[in-house]
């Protein structure tokens, strides 16, 4: 009778060993399963990412500073004929070519370049949607000064030498039904902008890089 008494504890060390051992062996084997489920996910996803990428082919944004001048009555050349200032107008167009997907503009900054210095000229905070085949016209006006030696200033105008720089800055999403793409970011580089003292600006088309 003692020796079976004292038996009892013994198997029942043995018993909570054992169990503790199945335990970590079914551990890893759980998070082996886990881990391969949350594989699987990340692969159908981005297959089915693919694939809409694929069937509906998303292309960047066409942009095309249509028109720009000087707005009448703010031309304003120095005594000298070294500076000319004025409210300079650019009418810009922004088009979605894609035939399926809708390019949503989540932000939207703009800077001009002109004379070796960068103004800040607008942010468009609240951002705008172009549906497939659709365009929209964003106008920039903003004041700029020019100099030049020797008195030059009214033959660089009239010959058009006075040339500026239009930078936008967006972040961009494109969507398709319930679909939409992670946004990224664009640059969109509108170089050589000559403006004369008439209406005859040559429309302008963009560089759009992302």
């Amino acid at each position: 009778m003692a020796s079976s008494s004292k038996s009892k504890p013994i198997a029942y060390h043995s018993e909570e060993e054992a169990a503790k051992k199945s335990s970590k062996k079914q551990f890893p084997s759980h998070t082996r399963y886990v881990a391969f489920v949350v594989l699987a996910i990340v692969v159908v996803m981005s297959v089915a990412v693919g694939i809409i990428w694929a069937v509906v082919k998303p292309r960047r944004p066409y942009v095309v500073v249509e028109n720009g001048y000087i707005i009448k009555g703010t031309r304003n050349i120095s005594d000298d004929n070294t500076t000319l200032s004025g409210l300079f107008s650019f009418e810009c167009r922004f088009y979605n070519r894609n035939k399926k997907a809708t390019i949503y503009f989540d932000t939207l900054n703009a800077s001009s370049r002109f004379s070796d210095k960068t103004e800040e000229l607008e942010s468009l905070d609240n951002g705008f949607t172009l549906e497939p085949d659709y365009s929209m016209p964003i106008n920039f006006k903003f004041r700029a000064e020019f100099w030049s030696i020797y008195g030059f200033m009214p033959n660089y105008q009239k010959q058009g030498r006075i040339v500026l720089v239009i930078l936008f800055n967006a972040k961009i999403r494109f969507g398709f039904a319930s679909w939409k793409s992670l946004p990224r970011s664009i640059n969109i580089d509108c170089s050589n902008l000559v403006v004369f003292t008439g209406q005859t600006f040559k429309p302008t088309v963009c560089k759009v890089d992302y």
